[in-house]
């Protein structure tokens, strides 16, 4: 018996935390907003659970009965729903520079990847013309175009 009204005080402790919460959040927030629902409904199977009716917001029956009245909640401050509002902006763009870094990152590998390919490539490319083309050959067309180099800039003034 203990062991419930311990598991009790802490479900109604919830409740109560998220009620405010709640509150904070219409004060910013249409009751559209995804996050709005999505507490409501979490408030509604914390209730069910604690054995309170949808609409009450006080307890169970042993509360009703034995417990005295709390003091009234403050108000809901309009600058902590907006801070809060402000950091989950924060936290959405860092999310989304995390998701753009990724992205770069996997794109830059691929680029890599695919220059090594055209590297290695040409390197193949390379080593078969040297071996088709003897050094002996390459070493005539030199003296051959250099030949011609000087005979047209002697020709030409």
């Amino acid at each position: 018996m203990l062991r419930q009204n311990v598991e009790l005080d802490q479900l109604d402790k919830e409740i109560d935390t998220g009620e405010t919460t709640l509150q904070q959040l219409l004060q910013v927030y249409k009751e559209t907003y995804p996050d709005v629902r999505d507490l409501k409904r979490r408030l509604e199977v914390r209730k069910k659970t604690a054995g309170r009716p949808p609409g009450e917001t006080g307890g169970d029956a042993r509360d009703r009965v034995a417990r005295p009245k709390e003091a009234t909640k403050k108000g809901t401050n309009f600058q902590v729903a907006q801070s809060l509002t402000t950091l989950r902006g924060e936290i959405d763009k860092t999310n989304g520079l995390l998701k753009g870094n990724d992205t770069e990152r996997t794109y830059r590998t691929k680029d890599q990847e695919r220059i090594t390919r055209q590297i290695e490539e040409y390197r193949n490319n390379c080593s078969d013309i040297g071996h088709r083309i003897p050094l002996r050959d390459l070493q005539r067309d030199q003296a051959n175009a250099t030949k011609r180099y000087q005979t047209a800039g002697q020709t030409g003034n």
